[in-house]
């Protein structure tokens, strides 16, 4: 019988040992690391998807809704600046007295005129003044009353101070917005 080498098979059994531990090396790094990188990489690849075919959809909306606002542009005729600037006096004349109106600034932004005003009125109650508000709602008058609103109590009547910008769309004017195929997508 041979004498069996225990110097060669120790360092091959040392050898397997260390491959087997490479290996389960590998394979925690990979399952706990790579594998969940991938996992994550794989949903936001799904979600791009779905955010691509949304602004598809929705640029072929813009579209549709810029070719049909083009066909009714002479319905919608907004000659409005004046009136209403006209309507929101008489409104404030409706739920208040001695209504003072100043022009503060004019500006326009795209194809929306933005004119802002300072007004000055005495009302009996603070809820004319809310009436005044749900009127401009149902005028449709594109308006934003920035706060604070001041009461100011002058005997028995009530002063009422305020900023208010109306907004109206431009009359012909060309949308300066970039079309769906000019817009970047995410």
């Amino acid at each position: 019988m041979k004498p069996i080498k225990l110097e060669a098979d120790k360092q091959t059994i040392y050898s397997l040992l260390l491959m087997l531990l490479f290996v389960l090396i590998i394979y925690v790094v990979a399952d706990f690391i790579v594998l969940e990188d991938m996992d994550r990489n794989i949903a936001l690849k799904n979600r791009y998807k779905i955010q691509k075919t949304l602004y598809g959809y929705i640029a072929q909306n813009k579209k549709h809704l810029q070719e049909e606002m083009e066909q009714y542009k002479d319905v919608f005729h907004y000659e409005a600046t004046k009136a209403d600037k006209e309507e929101m006096a008489k409104l404030l004349g409706e739920f208040g007295r001695d209504v003072d109106i100043k022009e503060l600034s004019q500006k326009k932004e795209e194809d929306i005129l933005q004119r802002r005003y300072e007004v000055h009125m005495l009302i009996d109650s603070p809820k004319a003044f809310y009436d005044f508000i749900q009127g401009l709602d149902k005028e449709g008058l594109a308006a934003k009353v920035e706060w604070p609103v001041q009461f100011v109590k002058r005997g028995n009547e009530i002063g009422v101070e305020f900023f208010i910008t109306l907004y109206t769309p431009v009359v012909g004017a060309s949308s300066s917005s970039k079309s769906p195929e000019e817009v970047e997508e995410p």
